[in-house]
């Protein structure tokens, strides 16, 4: 399921690549796949105007990824952009700070925000 969500997303398939997402989240939710999942997820509501959902998902990918890595990157960015559009400017200043507290791991530079 998490390649076929992430699919999904790429093909611009949001509520397929959501749908899917959760599904993944739901049939394993302390699975390996986690951040992976609900930062696709979180991406998808995002784009479809969800963003309290965008949130929830987003943050639930940064609690499952190690920080640093490019999942987690992924999933501040998510989280920073939905925040951005609710206009909550302290969820905007804790994504921050676990940016400024995250060193990125080699791969991960091009994610890092």
């Amino acid at each position: 399921l998490t390649r076929a969500a992430r699919a999904a997303l790429v093909g611009d398939d949001l509520g397929k690549a959501a749908e899917l997402a959760e599904r993944g989240l739901e049939l394993d939710p302390r699975g390996p796949h986690v951040a992976e999942l609900a930062s696709t997820a979180a991406e998808a509501l995002r784009w479809r105007g969800d963003y309290a959902g965008a949130r929830a998902l987003a943050r639930r990918a940064i609690d499952a990824s190690r920080p640093g890595s490019a999942l987690f990157y992924r999933a501040v960015e998510q989280l920073l952009h939905a925040a951005h559009r609710q206009d909550d400017q302290d969820a905007i200043l804790h994504a921050s700070q676990w940016l400024r507290d995250s060193q990125p791991e080699p791969d991960a530079r091009e994610a890092q925000v």
